[in-house]
């Protein structure tokens, strides 16, 4: 997470993590980086943030809510 903040001159805040894999997320989070789970399904565990599809996530990123 480290390298890709630096090459985007970024600090983790800033950015988004997307992905369908929880242990992925956590770690973005730990880094500071905000995580979406891309449930498909509807099925998640995960505690934060979730979409269905792109739509879904576009509109977390709009709200600020994560």
């Amino acid at each position: 997470y480290q390298a890709i903040t630096g090459m985007l001159e970024a600090e983790p805040g800033e950015c988004v993590f997307v992905d369908d894999r929880t242990c992925n997320l956590a770690g973005a989070e730990e880094f500071g980086i905000h995580a979406i789970h891309m449930a498909r399904s509807g099925e998640t565990d995960w505690p934060g943030a979730r979409a269905a599809d792109l739509f879904q996530v576009m509109e977390i990123i709009e709200s600020g809510k994560f």
